[in-house]
């Protein structure tokens, strides 16, 4: 014990109950008295969490393209199932009105903040190249994609977005594109893309969950900014999931549709830069709500539909990102 302290500075201490996930330090150790056991504060691996619901949206709605974090988002257009207009802002407690997008869509893909977004795609009735840009109160179109899609995937900033994968099949499905704030320009391929996608990241570094039109649709594909390569299993075949995550390293994926006859589902899965672990379920079966959130400690669930037709309720996850753990010696 002598060695640890002078390894990580601080002795063992002798506690009866173990600190709040909050409280705890990564590398703290203590001898828990009341249960008699050698506990470790550690970070990785999948962050114990749960979905909580919160405010409702204004309107049932799904397919929206949204963008933002936990405390500060959008949801623009969407599916009610007639194509809408329609900008719900989140200021993390509730939705409220925002100026509506230009053009009446749904199936489309988003990125950025409430105070600076993009969105871009989807279906108006007919395959979009649509790209619209947000200041936090009004929506300005701005050029076009290279290749109109819908049920594709987006990541990034309003000045620095990555657009991949979608349909129509198979003529858009390992597209991608990246948006310096004006224009797009067309990148390498994915090695496999798919439709009903989701994703999260960068430009510099993102990933894509692989959807429909691809077997199995349990895969992933990685990019590093330059090309993309495959990824480890998802433990789902799902489509139409949604997901969360500022960065590639971190992320989390939910709900989605698996066919045939798919009421939705619950599943819930964290991404730690490494693999997918299961984690605490949706509390409501639902897949294409809104993608919203930093990655596997944070994400908000908005809309969307299952069986029952489109959502208003929403659900917010919450996670530490440490652990506390029992020591074994074996």
């Amino acid at each position: 014990m002598a060695d640890y302290k002078g390894i990580k500075g601080f002795k063992v201490q002798s506690l009866a109950a173990d600190p709040s996930d909050s409280s705890a330090t990564e590398g703290q150790v203590w001898y828990n008295t009341t249960s008699n056991t050698l506990k470790v504060v550690l970070k990785g691996g999948a962050p114990l969490g749960a979905w909580a619901s919160g405010n409702a949206m204004p309107t049932a709605v799904g397919h929206t393209g949204s963008a933002g974090t936990p405390t500060s988002a959008f949801a623009a257009a969407g599916k009610t199932p007639s194509y809408v207009a329609t900008n719900y802002l989140w200021d993390g407690t509730s939705w409220s009105d925002g100026n509506d997008v230009n053009t009446a869509r749904g199936y489309l893909a988003g990125a950025g903040t409430a105070a600076s977004g993009v969105i871009f795609g989807g279906n108006t009735g007919s395959i979009s190249a649509l790209t619209e840009k947000f200041d936090g109160t009004n929506w300005t179109e701005s050029g076009d994609l290279n290749n109109a899609r819908n049920e594709l995937g987006g990541a990034g900033t309003q000045s620095a977005a990555l657009c991949f994968a979608g349909t129509p099949l198979p003529t858009v499905k390992q597209k991608t594109e990246s948006f310096d704030g004006s224009t797009w320009t067309n990148l390498n391929d994915m090695s496999r893309g798919g439709g009903a996608v989701t994703g999260w990241g960068t430009t510099g570094g993102a990933i894509c969950a692989i959807g429909t039109g691809v077997d199995p649709a349990v895969g992933t594909e990685s990019w590093d900014g330059t090309s993309w390569s495959d990824g480890p299993d998802t433990n789902h075949a799902n489509f139409y999931r949604d997901s969360a995550g500022a960065v590639q390293t971190d992320g989390l994926i939910w709900g989605g549709y698996s066919p045939p006859g798919s009421t939705g589902t619950v599943n819930t899965e964290s991404w730690n830069g490494t693999a997918f672990t299961e984690v605490a379920d949706l509390a409501t079966k639902r897949y294409e709500n809104t993608d919203i959130g930093t990655g596997g400690t944070s994400a908000v669930a908005g809309g969307g539909a299952n069986s029952t037709g489109y959502l208003t309720d929403t659900e917010e996850w919450s996670a530490d990102a440490y652990q506390i753990k029992t020591v074994t010696i074996s």
